[in-house]
C-alpha cells in the first residue's frame, strides 16, 4: 500500500507529502521537486511520528517553496479518469474511487487490473498525485530493464535511470549519463516509448541534436520520424497526469 499524508498550510489548504526512508540519511530533511512533490527523508530506524512532527515545523519553508513555483492557471475541467490505458504495457486499468478519510489518500492494485483509490478522492489535485505515484512505481519496475536491453543491443553506456513526471519533457540525459524518463510514456505505444529511450541513450554519445546525433538515432530506430510524429501529435492529449 502506498500512502500520502497532508500538511495543513496557513491558508487552510493542505499539501500532500510522502515519507522516504534512507539508509544514507543521518538527519531528517525535506525535499520538494519542481512539480511541488514534497517528501520527508527519514534515516532508517527513526520513528515516523518524528517525521510528521518535523514537517509540521517546516510549514513556512514549504509555503515559500510553493510560492516560488506557483503561477496563475485556469481551473481544470478535466474529470478524474475512469480507465488508465497503458498502451506500452497493453494494460487497461479500471479506476475505482472510494471516499473515506480527508487526511490521507492511497491506492491498491486489485485483481483484474483494477486500481482502487481511497481517501480524499474529492480533491482532483490529490487524485492526480496518487495516480502519478502509481504510474511512477510502475515505470520504476519496467523502464530501467527496457533501457538496459537497448543499451546492450546497441552498445551504449549509461549510469542510471531516474523516473519523473515532467510537464514539458519526455526524457533527458545528463552529462553524467543519467537518464531521466517521464512515467507518462506508459500511455504511449511500446515502439514510441522505445524511441524515447533510444533518443536519450544516443545523448550519452552526442550531447546535442546535431546531424550525427540523428544519424545515430536512425541506426537504432529506422522509423524514429514516425514515432516522433506520434509523440508530438498525441502527447498533448495526456493532460490529467
Amino acid at each position: 500500500m502506498n500512502k500520502q499524508y497532508f500538511l495543513s498550510l496557513s491558508d487552510n489548504k493542505k499539501h500532500a507529502y510522502q515519507l522516504r526512508f534512507s539508509n544514507r540519511a543521518k538527519y531528517l530533511s525535506l525535499r520538494m521537486s519542481r512539480s511541488g512533490d514534497l517528501s520527508v527523508v527519514i534515516p532508517l530506524g527513526m520513528k515516523e511520528a518524528l517525521a510528521h512532527r518535523f514537517v509540521k515545523q517546516k510549514v513556512k519553508w514549504v509555503e515559500k517553496q510553493l510560492n516560488k513555483e506557483q503561477a496563475p492557471s485556469k481551473p481544470s475541467v478535466i474529470t478524474k479518469p475512469k480507465v488508465l490505458d497503458l498502451k506500452m504495457l497493453n494494460e487497461q486499468w479500471r479506476v475505482k474511487y472510494i471516499s473515506a478519510s480527508e487526511n490521507i489518500i492511497e491506492y491498491d492494485e486489485l485483481p483484474n487490473q483494477c486500481l482502487q483509490i481511497s481517501g480524499a478522492v474529492q480533491s482532483n489535485q490529490l487524485v492526480q498525485k496518487i495516480i502519478g505515484l502509481f504510474l511512477k512505481n510502475k515505470a520504476i519496475k519496467i523502464f530501467p530493464n527496457h533501457v538496459a536491453k537497448i543499451a546492450k543491443l546497441y552498445d551504449f553506456d549509461f549510469n542510471d535511470v531516474k523516473i519523473r513526471g515532467q510537464k514539458g519533457r519526455w526524457g533527458s540525459c545528463s552529462n553524467r549519463k543519467v537518464l531521466n524518463l517521464n512515467y507518462k510514456l506508459l500511455f504511449m505505444p511500446e515502439n514510441v516509448a522505445r524511441y524515447v529511450f533510444i533518443h536519450e541513450l544516443c545523448h550519452t554519445v552526442e550531447m546535442n541534436h546535431s546531424p550525427k546525433f540523428w544519424q545515430l538515432v536512425e541506426k537504432c530506430d529506422a522509423n524514429y520520424k514516425e514515432h516522433l510524429k506520434y509523440l508530438n501529435e498525441n502527447g498533448q492529449l495526456i493532460r490529467y497526469f
